[in-house]
């Protein structure tokens, strides 16, 4: 039984933890009103990673997935640079 117990623990704490550090990003992009440029919101990425993947119905998912290879570009250019 401690065995299942501690094989729950390992997977549920950071998992809890993981899910607690997505809330309060999106929590302070809401909050703090930052730029989607400066900051996307968790939700921005997914849904912009959806979109690259599935395709998606909700209006404007095409500026969410070329923001996201925006950033990766860029982010591409900084570490290559």
């Amino acid at each position: 039984m401690a065995g299942i117990v501690d094989r729950l623990r390992a997977a549920v704490l950071p998992t809890a933890f993981a899910v607690a550090l997505l809330l309060l990003w999106q929590a302070l992009v809401v909050v703090f009103h930052y730029p989607k440029v400066v900051l996307p919101s968790p939700s921005d990425i997914f849904q912009a990673l959806a979109g690259l993947s599935y395709g998606a119905t909700n209006p404007g998912w095409e500026a969410s997935a070329l923001r996201l290879v925006d950033i990766l570009i860029a982010g591409l250019r900084v570490s290559c640079g």
